[in-house]
């Protein structure tokens, strides 16, 4: 809920939603944001406890058996998972980034268990490039890698998802360093001991993953 206040003041479009205490304020929340919607917890990470809600059936089969933990009830936005990931140094000046594509989200691909995919871009679009930016410095980020999502809308607009202020999980780090032939652990490493990230890079491939699962 406070990531949502930042994406607000930083004038990044987001999803609608709120923090819900209890089923009679979802259904009030519901009744204005229409279904679908998405309710994932307050403090949540990685998709955890993360579903969909298709109708008002859903919502109180969910709240039937809530957790004891604040959830977020949001709407749910229909596009694909654009990323914009790097690494800020002491002063928040972005040393490196990069952008990724994902097959599908990671809600759904928990929700079904199923295989994930995602692959890097050589050229980082420009919207997505400002409003990361805007959320790098909004968010304050310093001597720190980010993971910054965003929906990319079927009318090709950006909307904000989460903001992640930590390395991207699974091999990301490691597509960093295929597709830009550099070493990012050694650039952190160099950050973090005070000998300077002076880095010089060109993201001169496609890096991608596919994940299988049995």
């Amino acid at each position: 809920s406070r990531m949502m206040e930042i994406f607000e003041r930083a004038g990044v479009p987001h999803a609608r939603g709120a923090v819900v205490p209890d089923a009679a304020a979802a259904k009030g929340l519901a009744a204005r944001l229409k279904f679908p919607l998405v309710v994932k917890p307050d403090d949540g990470m990685g998709a955890e406890m993360t579903y969909r809600l298709d109708s008002a059936r859903d919502l109180e089969r969910f709240f039937g058996a809530k957790p004891d933990r604040d959830f977020i009830l949001q709407e749910f936005i229909e596009g694909s998972i654009v990323t914009f990931d790097g690494l800020a140094d002491l002063k928040g000046r972005i040393v490196f980034s990069t952008s990724h594509v994902y097959g599908q989200g990671v809600m759904e691909s928990v929700l079904s268990d199923s295989h994930i995919s995602y692959y890097s871009m050589r050229e980082v679009p420009r919207d997505l490039e400002e409003a990361g930016r805007r959320l790098v410095e909004a968010f304050g980020v310093r001597e720190r890698f980010f993971h910054l999502e965003f929906f990319r809308r079927p009318d090709g607009s950006l909307c904000a998802l989460e903001a992640n202020i930590r390395p991207p999980g699974g091999p990301t780090m490691d597509m960093f360093n295929f597709a830009c032939d550099i070493d990012m652990y050694s650039v952190w490493a160099g950050m973090m001991t005070g000998c300077g990230t002076d880095l010089r890079y060109e993201r001169k491939y496609h890096c991608g993953y596919i994940s299988r699962k049995n």
